[in-house]
């Protein structure tokens, strides 16, 4: 490590800053990880994997400073020893945490443990999985899952891909029959993988049987050549995950026996007919739900980053004179000091604690959902788990994306520098906005779910929707479902007398759900009324009115998923109030402060429910004085997150603070630097002069 970033002394600012924490930062570190077991044991792996295990000379230069080629030639080098480090281990899982953090461009095996391995499990009988898991897990074969194609990607219905079921030969024949049919985007399908699942439409005897998955070998697992029928390649530099080698791939009469369908959910029986179970369609759906979910821990992870490293900055960054000054000598203010760039800040580290709260609370109802369906077949929870996961995938990424740009330009200057880590961070998370489903039609997708469920409770609309969609809510689920229950009301909730109680409104934390409810009502019944007027009175089909009604559904959408957002949240903050008190009153302080910060950029969403001005300028002095009284919290918070150094790679945010003498060491480490004069200037420029004269 300390061949890349140095090792200096502690910036005695940043020392100050810690030194005012009203909390004990070791203890929310224990309580944001779930308990101290957890965080002594991840340590552990840090230093084993980032100091001990690995040579300091791994690469001399941040990554920022390497060619394509050496991002992943680096980044293979790191997957390998981390991978043949794992299983020295007592739980090789262990590991999977630990790659994830040190890849800082992605890993070229990310698909094949976070996609491949659990398709394997998910889509696989057991003879299946006996035949490739155990191969997987070593790495014998590798593998990526390839949907997305060149002209379409969330649309599944218009994936073109062909498997063509051979009755006589007991094969399949894959083809991609059309230029736009090319797999396209997978990770690790372009120099790595030598196994990929392919999502193809099957026809059997002529009919068409839907989208199923097929393990097609790509690669010769001797020479890593293409095999025959096989045109296989990388799409080239990415605005982020760089090592990943996202690729495409062209199949050309490529044929597979009948065993390499993923069989699981359904199959070609001896007989040579198809057989599927029950909802096949929704079981297929659980390998893209389970990375939907985990995409959204991984956005609460790089906010984290990005917020400590400008939080980091703030602290030793110095602009302007401080009118506090005192005894005649002129000081200058911490830029922290100033209430722009805490507003700024507060809000990404009370959204890290929102995304870690929505990620336990789905992974909780995933796993319930694959409980009931492989111990009862009960699949009635799938759609609303696939409309949850959906839209707070979307709106994770949107406001993830959103955060890790404020932080960037929270540091000037210094955070455009690749070596600040923002660019790259941000370049990670924007990517999340697109891959496993883009994000306004994901929005449409919660909006349609939500459309079901008003349509249900108003009872009203055209028989051509019923044509179009089918009402699957079942009365278990209207009445144990937290997250739509408020939409079974007669009428809008009414937001009450805010306040009352405390005199303060931020702090009215039911109070505040209520005005969230009210607005999510709201602007569904109102999407529901444009998409039932333009079928009633304009006479359109339901697609029609769907299409053109699609800004009032994504808005619907939002507000339901950020009122879902703001339950698990307050919900997960209460947790502290039994583990230590400090905490708690500094995790709610924070709290607060998102809650109040959402209305105060969403005003026309709350006034539009009956919150008033006055209440809006209460509010925004509750913010002011918030800031007030997190400002010695803020180094704490961050510090919490307990972020190795080559977790953050950044020349701005390390934990000493040492951010100048970092920045101009890196700066003389850059590759323009190794030679001085250039000699492309002597060649093309000064030459030039010279034959002027």
């Amino acid at each position: 490590m300390s061949s890349i970033l140095g090792k200096y002394d502690v910036n005695p600012l940043l020392e100050e800053e810690r030194c005012k924490a009203t909390f004990n930062i070791e203890k929310l570190t224990y309580f944001l990880e779930g308990d101290q077991e957890k965080t002594e044991r991840r340590r552990e792996l840090e230093k084993k994997f980032y100091e001990d295990e690995f040579p300091n000379d791994l690469i001399k230069v941040p990554v920022d400073y390497l060619s394509h080629s050496e991002i992943y030639t680096e980044a293979l080098i790191k997957a390998a020893r981390i991978y043949f480090e794992a299983f020295n281990l007592e739980d090789p899982r262990e590991v999977l945490g630990i790659a994830d953090a040190y890849h800082y461009e992605a890993s070229p095996l990310l698909l094949h443990f976070a996609m491949f391995i659990p398709a394997l499990m998910g889509h696989c009988n057991d003879e299946q999985q006996a035949r490739w898991l155990p191969d997987a897990i070593e790495l014998k074969i590798i593998g990526t899952y390839a949907q997305t194609e060149l002209g379409h990607g969330s649309y599944l219905k218009g994936l073109q891909t062909e498997a063509i079921y051979n009755d006589k030969e007991k094969t399949f024949t894959l083809n991609s029959p059309t230029l736009e049919s090319i797999k396209w985007w997978p990770g690790g399908l372009g120099k790595t993988a030598n196994h990929a699942i392919v999502q193809a439409q099957l026809f059997v005897d002529g009919v068409h049987r839907g989208l199923h998955p097929f393990m097609v070998q790509i690669r010769d697992l001797e020479t890593h050549k293409p095999l025959p029928g096989i045109e296989v390649g990388e799409l080239g530099p990415k605005l982020g995950f760089k090592a990943a080698d996202n690729g495409y791939l062209k199949l050309s009469s490529v044929v597979i026996p009948k065993s390499n369908m993923l069989m699981k959910n359904a199959y070609i029986d001896d007989n040579g007919r198809y057989q599927a179970k029950k909802a096949t369609d929704k079981l297929n759906l659980g390998t893209m739900l389970f990375v939907r979910v985990l995409i959204i821990d991984m956005m609460s992870f790089n906010i984290s980053k990005a917020v400590t490293i400008a939080t980091r900055y703030s602290a030793v960054r110095k602009q302007g004179i401080n009118p506090d000054s005192k005894n005649g000598v002129t000081s200058e203010l911490k830029i922290i000091d100033y209430a722009a760039q805490r507003y700024k800040l507060i809000p990404c580290i009370a959204l890290s604690h929102a995304c870690k709260a929505v990620f336990i609370s789905l992974m909780s109802a995933f796993k319930d959902v694959n409980e009931s369906m492989s111990k009862r077949s009960d699949y009635r929870s799938i759609p609303l788990l696939h409309a949850m996961s959906s839209g707070l995938k979307a709106l994770t990424t949107d406001l993830g994306a959103s955060a890790v740009e404020i932080c960037r330009r929270a540091c000037g200057g210094n955070g455009f520098l690749l070596a600040s880590g923002l660019p790259r961070i941000f370049g990670n998370t924007v990517a999340a906005c697109t891959y496993e489903g883009e994000n306004t039609i994901l929005y449409l997708q919660t909006a349609r779910y939500l459309y079901k469920t008003v349509r249900l409770v108003s009872n009203h609309g055209s028989s051509s929707m019923e044509s179009n969609t089918k009402v699957t809510l079942n009365l278990k689920e209207r009445e144990t479902s937290q997250s739509i229950g408020y939409l079974y009301r007669v009428t809008r909730p009414d937001i009450g007398n805010l306040g009352k109680r405390e005199g303060k409104i931020v702090s009215d934390v039911d109070g505040l759900l209520r005005l969230f409810s009210a607005s999510a009502y709201y602007h569904c019944h109102f999407a529901f009324d444009q998409v039932d007027c333009r079928m009633r009175v304009q006479g359109q089909s339901f697609e029609k009115a769907w299409i053109e009604c699609q800004v009032d559904l994504i808005k619907a959408a939002k507000s339901h998923l950020i009122y879902y957002m703001m339950i698990k949240y307050w919900e997960w903050v209460s947790s502290g109030e039994k583990y230590d008190l400090n905490i708690s009153q500094v995790l709610k302080r924070l709290a607060y402060f998102y809650f109040g910060f959402i209305i105060n950029e969403n005003k026309g969403d709350f006034l539009a429910v009956g919150l008033d001005l006055t209440s809006i300028e209460q509010i925004q002095d509750e913010l002011s004085t918030l800031m007030v009284e997190l400002r010695n919290d803020m180094i704490p918070l961050v510090d919490a997150f307990d972020l190795h150094d080559m977790v953050l790679m950044s020349a701005i945010g390390c934990k000493d603070g040492n951010v100048y003498d970092r920045l101009f060491n890196l700066a003389k480490k850059a590759p323009l630097n190794q030679v001085d004069p250039n000699p492309s200037f002597i060649k093309y420029i000064k030459d030039l002069t010279k034959s002027k004269l």
